[in-house]
């Protein structure tokens, strides 16, 4: 297949990114992985999951994928991992695969974006929760006045609470959540639009796209006592609280009574500015464009102190 693809490395799965060649438009697919619970475990990536990662991306070359064509990106799993050099290197060593470890605050802009893109409604509160971290932006009627990214990812939170042969810590997490939220610089809103694992989980659950405060709160203490929804996949059935009290905890900080579901795939928005950026580049090119500095800081504009 030819043409840009981009592969969106994230702390629990491998996105594919590409443009249909009949359509034109942007075509997306997940595969399983377990970057992130390596991580966040042990602060490195085991050698089993070292070579997962190759085999995944042999995998796509095997199903058509032109190797020139592969571009990748990789978020907080990478971002935090001791050897994460041993990965790339491998890739780039083995599979001639670039990638290009994308920084918190760049996540941010392009949800920023994305959300700009695909429904445009100013002023905003953002919030993307993943394995990793928690990216948050505030959409002001004159672009962004804040924007940060935080160490409360659901798979990170699930580890953090880990105690061998202890029931899960949920008050030390819950602490470690409180003392986040306090350093970040957060604004007071009505509602709070985010994306992510947790909260597709949330739709499945309560069957609807929008919540109120209350009930993501007494989803959080339903889980603690009952445990995770069994309709639920076992992969996020693992990590389902922590991300819970991340949401509910931030309805609490910023005031907000509602909390709105939003489909915003981050890595395909990476790969519309890069493809804009490219326009009739060659294929020596992409590469070059991908490990530039990507970071989309012309429109969003940090906090003056």
């Amino acid at each position: 297949m030819k043409g840009a693809v981009l592969l969106e490395c994230g702390s629990n799965s491998l996105k594919v990114h590409y443009k249909s060649r009949t359509t034109g438009e942007i075509i997306s697919q997940k595969l399983p992985w377990r970057l992130g619970h390596d991580v966040f475990e042990m602060g490195k990536l085991s050698e089993q999951t070292l070579a997962q990662a190759l085999d995944t991306v042999l995998f796509l070359l095997g199903k058509g994928f032109d190797r020139s064509s592969l571009l990748a990106i990789a978020t907080e799993a990478l971002r935090d991992a001791e050897n994460r050099d041993e990965l790339l290197a491998q890739l780039r060593g083995k599979l001639e695969l670039d990638v290009r470890v994308i920084s918190g605050r760049e996540e941010a802009s392009l949800l920023a974006e994305g959300f700009l893109k695909l429904h445009g409604k100013v002023p905003a509160f953002l919030v993307d929760i993943g394995g990793g971290s928690l990216q948050v932006v505030y959409l002001s009627e004159e672009k962004t006045i804040l924007r940060d990214s935080l160490p409360l990812g659901a798979i990170r939170l699930f580890h953090l609470g880990e105690e061998e042969g202890k029931p899960w810590n949920s008050s030390m997490v819950q602490e470690y959540i409180h003392a986040q939220l306090e350093d970040a610089c957060l604004m007071q809103t009505e509602e709070v639009h985010g994306t992510g694992g947790t909260l597709k989980a949330l739709c499945q659950v309560l069957k609807k796209p929008s919540f109120a405060a209350e009930e993501v709160a007494r989803l959080v203490e339903r889980v603690r006592k009952e445990g995770p929804p069994a309709e639920l996949r076992p992969a996020r059935q693992q990590v389902l609280l922590p991300g819970l009290m991340v949401l509910s905890s931030l309805l609490e900080r910023t005031g907000a009574r509602t909390l709105h579901f939003v489909k915003i795939p981050v890595g395909r928005i990476f790969l519309e500015r890069l493809l804009d950026r490219l326009g009739p580049a060659t294929e020596g090119d992409r590469k070059k464009y991908l490990l530039a500095d990507m970071r989309l800081t012309n429109v969003y504009r940090p906090p003056r102190p």
